[in-house]
């Protein structure tokens, strides 16, 4: 199955929001990869699939809030459990968005600096 949208590889922080209009933020996780549809994330503490969540990443012009829900569960892992979320886009954050993916793709790490990131991060977790 061939994705509508390429996926950018990153490694940020990311708050977690309840619901998708309102509600308080309910934990931090670390963005593993993201596009214009969805991302996918780590998160240490357990999610509902198809309940509404927002994500708010913290771009230059400010944090950015983005309606998602779990769409799938991965493995759990020494950071947490692995999710795939998809989004629920309106105009503006899709703007801003296509923006901050640029900003990833142009700063994307090396092969090299993923292989020492996960050499590192696999020395500090055993």
């Amino acid at each position: 199955f061939r994705r509508a949208h390429a996926r950018v590889k990153c490694d940020r922080p990311v708050g977690v929001l309840s619901g998708a209009a309102s509600g308080r933020r309910i934990a931090e996780a670390r963005l593993l990869n993201i596009s214009l549809t969805g991302a996918y994330l780590v998160i240490g503490r357990e999610l509902q699939r198809g309940t509404p969540y927002r994500l708010v990443l913290e771009t230059p012009d400010g944090p950015l809030e983005i309606a998602c829900r779990v769409a799938r569960t991965g493995p759990a892992g020494p950071r947490g459990r692995h999710y795939g979320v998809v989004f629920n886009m309106t105009a503006d954050p899709e703007r801003r968005l296509r923006a901050v993916l640029d900003f990833l793709a142009r700063h994307a790490p090396t092969a090299k600096e993923e292989r020492l990131d996960r050499t590192l991060r696999d020395y500090w977790s055993s």
